[in-house]
């Protein structure tokens, strides 16, 4: 194998599939590996012509005139698929891949039902004799009772899941293990990349806080986790001389979108406090990480905030609401218990406080954990690109 080509990238504005993308690149080109990224805007196309992460750029092709959105809904309304449209629409990426190995970028995508577009990379990358992979997935359980989902999961050459409940829900459901290979997400290995902070302010201690419009939707009462972070907020402000920083992980560049609602929520509540601020830049998931590592505790929604976290010996309390969270803390630390708060259960504001609280008085014993168990988790990254070029028929 001389090359593999990423699918599935969609696009830095999810930091996290950014840093699963760039960390597999690095990993890949340390033993001689080159690798191609498909994307989906100019915008982020022109951006890495100059930054080098990877070996080659591709593009999806914009596929959003009327002719071709009515041509693509007729055609899934009769066949109840997409295949001729995404062929034209990933045409690019699946050239490059011939001869190759197609990497999938998984991460949560068979978390939440049948991906059209997932389907049809696989059966054109079939249909073309490219090795295609799923890379660094997660998989909720009620997808293995999904026929279509496992249809697709089955066609994969192989499946390198990130965490070990998943593993376990795919063997117990009669994957074979020789189709299985039991990694870690490659974004523990992201190496972060200075960004500019306020060197002053971070002299006290900081609190980092993230949260996503899910961790607000998941829960019926939609102000929950919003609340259940004031709450430790305000207990910083009155008892102690931490500074909070909000820090959103998926965002578009106007600052209004996504993390930025419920980040913004917080930091309205506390508007003329200025030891309470928002991040309001577009960084990338390196610089992220890097002002993530600068935080002395860590509050997360985002997986991959929780990520960069975790691999800067963070101590880290997870607002998760799928398995990829509570798989990951399980590997770390042996349980979830007191490391993930699956937001849909929550009764009250005060078990966010709670369990931040004990995640504050054991944070040494955590970090002296992470101290131990992050060099391992980052070797059986590695190893996930150590199999895959030992068994690559491209």
């Amino acid at each position: 194998m001389k090359k593999i080509t990423m699918g599935g990238y969609t696009g830095r504005e999810n930091r996290g599939c950014e840093a699963i993308a760039k960390s597999t690149s690095a990993m890949f080109r340390k033993k001689d590996i080159k690798t191609a990224l498909a994307f989906r805007t100019d915008y982020e196309f022109k951006e890495n012509l100059s930054h080098k992460y990877f070996d080659e750029l591709l593009m999806y092709r914009k596929c959003d005139s009327k002719p071709e959105l009515y041509f693509k809904a007729g055609w899934n309304k009769i066949f109840h698929n997409t295949f001729p449209y995404e062929k034209v629409k990933q045409g690019e990426l699946l050239d490059s891949a011939v001869g190759n190995t197609m990497v999938h970028i998984g991460g949560d995508t068979y978390c939440y039902g049948v991906s059209l577009e997932n389907e049809a990379l696989i059966h054109w990358c079939k249909k073309m004799n490219i090795p295609v992979v799923l890379w660094a997935a997660s998989i909720e359980e009620s997808a293995v009772y999904n026929e279509r989902i496992v249809n697709t999961l089955m066609q994969y050459d192989k499946l390198y899941i990130r965490e070990k409940m998943t593993y376990g829900i795919l063997v117990k459901s009669g994957f074979p293990e020789d189709k299985l290979f039991l990694t870690a997400d490659p974004a523990f290995t992201l190496e972060p990349e200075f960004a500019e902070i306020d060197d002053v302010w971070f002299q006290n201690e900081v609190i980092g806080i993230n949260l996503s419009p899910i961790s607000m939707e998941e829960n019926p009462d939609h102000m929950l986790a919003v609340n259940g972070c004031i709450k430790i907020i305000e207990d910083a402000l009155a008892n102690t001389q931490m500074n909070i920083l909000l820090v959103p992980h998926v965002y578009t560049n106007d600052y209004t979108e996504k993390d930025y609602q419920p980040l913004g929520i917080i930091k309205k509540h506390f508007a003329n406090n200025d030891r309470i601020r928002i991040l309001k830049a577009d960084y990338s998931a390196n610089q992220l990480k890097y002002i993530i590592s600068k935080c002395s505790l860590f509050v997360a929604a985002r997986t991959h905030a929780s990520i960069a976290a975790y691999s800067s010996l963070v101590p880290t309390l997870v607002l998760g609401y799928s398995i990829k969270a509570k798989g990951i803390a399980t590997d770390l630390f042996g349980d979830y218990k007191h490391y993930v708060l699956p937001v849909q259960e929550l009764k009250s504001a005060d078990e966010i406080f709670n369990e931040f609280k004990w995640i504050q008085q054991n944070s040494e014993t955590i970090r002296t954990r992470l101290e131990t168990v992050i060099p391992e988790y980052q070797k059986r990254a590695e190893s996930a690109a150590d199999d895959l070029i030992l068994n690559s028929k491209g």
